[in-house]
């Protein structure tokens, strides 16, 4: 049985199209997908493939405006079992929505990344978050979901649903971050305490969380003072 969610205040709804034109980071994959009978064009400047080595970014980094970026992580609960979380942001570095689904048993980490990528996508686009960054820190994973490659085991069936989900979206980029850069999403995975159901909020995020963002922010601009 899979398991119950409580979704916690409304759902935040985006309508219509965007025509983009935007200039990406270091580290960020863009995608692209083809409806029959219907042409995507997406005009997409400065995109940069290289994500290893040092100029690999280790801060959280707002989106571009007019997107919303996406973090997720999966994680081991010690013997309990595995955790999911997912924060999507928008260019003001604002908590826009967030959950965490957590359960028994382990499937490895690559697996249970994918599976969180799918429980952030999937609930973020049912909101109407078509504009996307999907952002995570397993690098082999973002570098699968960025060339497509679907290994015949049970991390290639994930990753064919995280593809078929894209394909929903006006617009969609992979990006890598390293863990510091991950930590809201790395915090929800792992929350306390075990939460056998998944929790979703849209308002009212919990203080942790928020305070987290507030963080990232911080650095973030502290950075750019550097």
């Amino acid at each position: 049985m899979s398991p119950s969610r409580s979704h916690i205040g409304g759902q935040r709804i985006l309508k219509g199209t965007m025509e983009l034109e935007v200039s990406m980071p270091l580290g960020l994959f863009c995608g692209s997908h083809e409806h029959p009978g219907r042409r995507e064009d997406w005009r997409i400047c400065g995109v940069h493939e290289q994500v290893q080595g040092p100029t690999s970014p280790s801060l959280w980094t707002p989106p571009t405006s007019g997107l919303f970026k996406l973090n997720f992580d999966g994680g081991r609960l010690r013997e309990l079992g595995w955790g999911w979380g997912f924060v999507v942001r928008n260019s003001n570095g604002e908590v826009v929505m967030a959950g965490v689904q957590q359960g028994w048993g382990f499937a490895g980490s690559e697996v249970e990344e994918a599976r969180a990528c799918i429980f952030g996508l999937k609930t973020a686009t049912e909101a109407g978050f078509t504009n996307l960054v999907l952002e995570g820190d397993y690098l082999p994973l973002i570098q699968k979901l960025k060339n497509k490659q679907v290994p015949n085991n049970t991390l290639g069936f994930f990753i064919r649903e995280i593809l078929r989900l894209v394909s929903f979206c006006n617009f969609f980029a992979w990006s890598f971050v390293e863990r510091g850069g991950n930590r809201a999403a790395h915090d929800l995975a792992h929350w306390q305490p075990f939460c056998s159901s998944s929790k979703v909020w849209d308002v009212a995020f919990p203080d942790g969380l928020t305070a987290r963002a507030a963080d990232d922010m911080y650095e973030v601009s502290n950075a750019q003072l550097i």
